[in-house]
C-alpha cells in the first residue's frame, strides 16, 4: 500500500532501472568510435529498454450524476523521474503519510545528463476496471460501446517547475487523488492542463467507454 513511503511491488518480469540505462549507454560508447547520444537514444527506444512504473488504485470510485457526474479518479506520479520506477499499489481508503521525495539525480557516478528527448516518456497504458449502472439507455445500445453516458478520459498536466531533474521535491501522496482546482492543493505545487472538458457526451477521443446497460464489471486495455 502507499502510505508515508512508496512500496514496489515486482511485476514478475525484468524492468530496467535508471541506473541499468545509463550503463548500457555507457557500454555504446566503449568502441573505438563512440555511438552519438542521437543514436543510442534510437537504440534504446528500439529496444524498449525503458524504465518503468505504474499506479494501481485499490478502491471502488462511484461517479453519480447527482452529485455532479465528473470525478477525479487518480493522478500519476509525475513522468520520467527519478524515484518513480517500480509497481505502486495505492490504498485510497487509508492514504496517510506526508507524501514522497522524487527527482533528482540517479545514485549513480555515471554521467548524467536531463532528457533530451522532447517527450521523454516513451508509452503509456491505461487499465481500467469498470461498468456503468447495469440497465438504461436506448435499446438497440444494450451491450455495446454506442450511446454510452459514462466514460474515463486523460488530461495532461505540466508542473510549473523542472528542478525534479536535478534536485529533490516533495511530492505529497494528497496529489494522487487531489483534483488541479481543489482547495487543499498545496501552494508551492501548481499545474497547468491542457485539454480539460467535461462534455455531457463522450467525444470520439474519450479514452474508453463503458459498456451499456452491463452491470458486470469489464476490463479495459488502452496504450
Amino acid at each position: 500500500m502507499i502510505a508515508a513511503s512508496l512500496t514496489v511491488h515486482p511485476s514478475g518480469s525484468y524492468e530496467p532501472t535508471t541506473v541499468d540505462i545509463l550503463k548500457v549507454k555507457q557500454y555504446f560508447k566503449l568502441s573505438a568510435i563512440p555511438l552519438p547520444d542521437e543514436l543510442i537514444d534510437d537504440i534504446i527506444d528500439a529496444a524498449s529498454y525503458w524504465a518503468h512504473t505504474s499506479l494501481t488504485v485499490d478502491g471502488c470510485t462511484v461517479a453519480d450524476a447527482d452529485a455532479g457526474g465528473d470525478k477525479m479518479y487518480m493522478r500519476t506520479l509525475p513522468l520520467a523521474v527519478q524515484g518513480t520506477e517500480g509497481d505502486f499499489l495505492l490504498d485510497k481508503e487509508n492514504l496517510q503519510g506526508e507524501g514522497f521525495v522524487l527527482g533528482g539525480l540517479p545514485p549513480t557516478e555515471l554521467e548524467w545528463t536531463t532528457p533530451i528527448r522532447t517527450k521523454p516518456f516513451r508509452k503509456i497504458e491505461f487499465q481500467l476496471w469498470s461498468h456503468d449502472q447495469g440497465w438504461g439507455g436506448d435499446l438497440g445500445f444494450r451491450g455495446t460501446y454506442n450511446g454510452a453516458y459514462s466514460w474515463f478520459d486523460a488530461s495532461v498536466e505540466r508542473l510549473h517547475f523542472t528542478s525534479y531533474f536535478t534536485e529533490s521535491v516533495k511530492w505529497p501522496s494528497s496529489l494522487l487523488l487531489t483534483a488541479v482546482d481543489a482547495q487543499n492543493l498545496l501552494d508551492d505545487v501548481t499545474f497547468t492542463q491542457k485539454d480539460v472538458k467535461q462534455p455531457f457526451l463522450p467525444s470520439p477521443s474519450t479514452l474508453q467507454k463503458n459498456i451499456v446497460a452491463e452491470g458486470q464489471t469489464t476490463h479495459h486495455i488502452v496504450t
